[in-house]
């Protein structure tokens, strides 16, 4: 019974854990595209040779680009990147179908952020020191 109760409570110890990276990460997603959509900037969406196919672009109020992407069939879709009012990127990850997959990355001053995503679900998250380690835009 002791050894159950004290398993208990280490599982309920690391989803909590889990729990709050996952929070941490949403609401830095939330505010990278949140940020790049508050604004009003200008948008730019382009057909391409496909009819199905859409080039997207959202411009920040100086001109440089905010993000751009593709939607394909009204769901984003592929790479899609965000930078800032400066033109430094501050996040890029994957599309498909409409859903976050694959290895999304976020840049701070100090870190960069790996978040892995299964079906618009947060898998993983590592937090990358760039002081310590070599990470560029």
């Amino acid at each position: 019974m002791l050894r159950e109760c004290k398993f208990l409570v280490y599982v309920n110890n690391q989803s909590q854990k889990t729990r709050g990276m996952k929070a941490q990460i949403i609401l830095i997603f939330v505010f990278v595209f949140g940020f790049t959509f508050s604004y009003g900037q200008t948008t730019k969406v382009e057909r391409t040779a496909s009819t199905q196919v859409m080039k997207f672009t959202q411009f920040h109020d100086n001109g440089e680009i905010a993000q751009h992407g593709h939607i394909y069939r009204n769901r984003l879709d592929g790479v899609w990147e965000s930078f800032d009012a400066e033109g430094n990127k501050i996040a890029v990850g994957n599309y498909d179908n409409g859903v976050k997959a694959g290895t999304w990355f976020f840049w701070t001053d100090e870190q960069l952020i790996e978040v892995e995503f299964t079906n618009n679900k947060v898998q993983d998250v590592i937090y990358w020191n760039t002081s310590e380690r070599t990470a560029s835009r």
